[in-house]
């Protein structure tokens, strides 16, 4: 996907720090059963992701560049 989101579900996520700074690794399926990873920074990503979390990812040139919880 060159760019666009799609809802999806966190099946991991591991934080770890850089300079003092949380980032996370993700481990996602999309709709459909594709299965990707992503490493995002902490202003592109909620509070306390957890696997299981149902969200809706951002990606441009086929990277994640936003992660939103859905609610519900």
């Amino acid at each position: 996907m060159l760019q666009g989101q799609q809802q999806a579900t966190l099946k991991g996520v591991k934080a770890f720090e850089i300079h003092g700074q949380t980032y996370y690794d993700i481990l996602y399926e999309l709709e459909g059963g594709e299965r990707g990873t992503g490493r995002v920074a902490p202003e592109v990503i909620y509070a306390h992701p957890r696997a299981g979390d149902q969200v809706v990812l951002h990606f441009v040139m086929g990277m994640v560049t936003q992660v939103e919880r859905v609610l519900g």
